[in-house]
């Protein structure tokens, strides 16, 4: 597989599970072991949100890389704004560029880099940063923004 097993990422660190089942109430997108809160991903790889959880033929793919890059923030995201997605992360650089590249999925990105701007991306956009509610842990607005400029 090109993606990480859920046990190999974010989605098995309690301190960002644990967040996201408070916030978001989504008791059934989770499991509680010794260790803490993880995300429950019941084929290994992919965590289905609650929009799709019953039929995950419906879901739509959603791919980050790294660690888990966002990966609360996604899961948020998701729940709050009844969006049917499963959230993957994607083994190494190579497997996140190459299934963005040729598959039909959502994806984590970032600007400035470059990798996928010939493929013109669009950004969905959330309620606007609460810079209060994220260091709280509720991270379902939007990301921080910064300006980015040529000094």
């Amino acid at each position: 597989s090109d993606l990480k097993l859920c046990v190999d990422s974010e989605l098995n660190n309690p301190s960002r599970m644990e967040p996201y089942a408070r916030f978001s109430g989504d008791s059934e997108g989770v499991v509680s072991g010794a260790a803490g809160v993880v995300a429950k991903c019941s084929d290994g790889y992919w965590w289905p949100s609650p929009a799709c959880r019953d039929d995950v033929a419906g879901c739509i793919p959603l791919i980050t890389g790294g660690n888990g890059w966002r990966i609360q923030a996604l899961m948020q995201w998701a729940t709050a704004y009844d969006m049917p997605l499963a959230v993957g992360v994607a083994k190494a650089w190579g497997d996140y560029v190459n299934l963005i590249s040729s598959k039909r999925v959502l994806f984590y990105w970032w600007v400035p880099d470059s990798t996928f701007i010939q493929m013109q991306p669009h950004q969905v956009h959330f309620p606007r940063h609460n810079p209060k509610e994220w260091a709280l842990g509720d991270k379902k607005t939007s990301l921080a923004t910064s300006d980015i400029s040529n000094m």
